[in-house]
């Protein structure tokens, strides 16, 4: 190792020394934030197949969940909710369905399914499930290849759910009908889905039907985009729109738009959707490219991830995506032994971290509201504070804000002595080698002391007395005690 790679790596090693001593015995983990309180953590597959033993329950993922050589065919049905928490379920391999394979009114969000590989003889699937119905999607993602018939990539026979900023980036190929999210329903009395800032930029091969989106459409669909252009199908007559398949008169599209050429492959007579097509994939390398998408919180542009195109910033950041903001301002009003902290509200927090020091440890105190008064501290010293939001997770820490206590005001009084030290003394008594002091402070308790010299000395607050009397000690002979002395300040 180099000289200049030794600096480099004592410096990193430094700063972490730092952090580390700094948040000394702060949970920081997502668990710890009273957001999930009622809610059963998921840590591994284990966890996630006996989801099944409550369907209708609330889960939240504590991490990433990674299936990688295990073969995923659990078919659960699901009507509770999930919550990934940022985090992704990964490398599960499946032959028969998705994650589940029905859900009810289930809400699924905060989740992404990633490098996800299911071939299956099986009719109807999804990476989320195999059908849905009345379940809502939210900042949810899917990557990986899916392979079979009436194929979606968020589910296969769908109907009335609900799709808000999601991303496919799976590609699809499909025997029969193939679509970015889901297959849903060909039904035209079905309630529709509906659609809403969702991308798809996976490659979707069918052969009846191919669709960025879905392969019928009868609801509404608000600024949806698909940026492949790749959606083909190789059959006599097919259906393929780069959103839709198929659109029923209650289809109604708003800010939308397509790379490819058709938006919809078959529009009923009286449909009146309508997107952009044939939009150069240029367009939606930048966040100006779309409508209604909020690059600030959700979507997010990564160098070398997804061709340049959006991701959802779970996809990236992981749970680090709900990272709240610090605090714009605090301030601190001393006084000699404590400081009142206030500090601005931020958006979405459940509490807050104070963590402060007058040194090199650091302390730290939860508040519920966005102010807290220390107490109990050292007049004269100057404090260091720094105040972090907790949400989902803790979120960053405000720049550090130093306050000093106020000194202790001095009057100039002399002192007042609290005890004056009185000293008794005794004359010699032939023989003894020592003697004994027995004495008290009120006449209840009384103590004894041996003692060499002829004198002992007592400290006495000024208004109390003290009993005594001494004798002389001869060996284990003690002589006779003298009259009991009285001494006083």
């Amino acid at each position: 190792m180099t000289k200049t790679q030794s600096k480099k790596l004592l410096s990193v090693l430094l700063t972490l020394a730092v952090f580390v001593t700094m948040f000394a015995g702060l949970n920081l983990s997502a668990s710890a934030v009273s957001v999930w309180s009622g809610w059963i953590k998921i840590e591994n597959a284990g966890d996630l197949k006996h989801m099944t033993n409550n369907s209708t329950g609330k889960f939240y993922l504590a991490k990433d969940i990674d299936l990688k050589g295990s073969l995923w065919n659990e078919a659960m049905n699901f009507n509770g909710t999930l919550d990934g928490n940022g985090h992704c379920i990964k490398n599960f391999t499946s032959t028969r369905c998705g994650l589940f394979f029905t859900l009810h009114g289930a809400t699924i969000k905060n989740v992404g399914l990633r490098d996800v590989k299911i071939k299956t003889s099986y009719t109807y699937f999804g990476g989320f499930a195999a059908e849905a119905y009345n379940t809502t999607f939210s900042n949810c993602y899917i990557s990986g290849t899916f392979t079979g018939s009436f194929v979606g990539g968020f589910v296969g026979r769908a109907k009335g759910n609900t799709y808000e900023n999601c991303l496919n980036t799976a590609d699809i190929t499909d025997t029969l009908y193939a679509a970015g999210f889901e297959y849903g329903t060909p039904y035209t009395n079905d309630k529709g889905s509906i659609f809403k800032n969702c991308i798809n930029t996976g490659n979707i091969l069918g052969n009846s039907c191919a669709a960025g989106i879905t392969c019928y459409v009868n609801n509404q669909m608000t600024s949806c985009y698909n940026l492949s252009a790749k959606i083909t199908a190789t059959g006599d007559d097919a259906y393929i729109g780069g959103l839709a398949a198929i659109a029923y008169n209650d289809a109604f599209m708003t800010n939308c738009a397509t790379v490819s050429a058709t938006d919809i492959g078959e529009p009923s007579a009286n449909c009146l959707a309508k997107a952009k097509t044939s939009i150069p994939a240029s367009t939606f390398k930048k966040a100006s490219g779309f409508n209604g998408l909020n690059f600030s919180k959700t979507w997010t542009f990564k160098s070398g991830v997804n061709n340049g195109f959006p991701v959802l910033r779970i996809y990236t950041e992981g749970s680090n995506a709900f990272k709240l903001s610090a605090p714009k301002t605090v301030k601190g009003k001393t006084d000699k032994n404590s400081i009142a902290l206030t500090w601005s509200t931020v958006s979405g927090a459940k509490s807050y971290i104070v963590s402060y020091t007058a040194g090199k440890k650091w302390t730290n105190k939860k508040a519920s509201l966005p102010k807290l008064t220390l107490k109990n501290l050292k007049p004269g010293v100057t404090y260091s504070f720094k105040i972090m939001p907790v949400g989902r997770v803790v979120g960053n820490a405000s720049k550090v804000y130093k306050f000093t206590t106020k000194s202790a005001s001095f009057s100039g009084k002399a002192p007042a002595a609290t005890s004056v030290s009185v000293k008794y003394s005794w004359g010699k008594v032939a023989g003894a080698e020592k003697y004994r002091v027995r004495y008290s402070f009120n006449k209840k308790t009384w103590k004894t002391k041996d003692v060499k010299g002829t004198s002992l000395t007592f400290n006495l607050a000024k208004g109390k007395k003290c009993y005594i009397q001494v004798a002389g000690v001869s060996g284990k002979k003690v002589g006779k005690y003298t009259a009991l002395t009285t001494i006083s300040r």
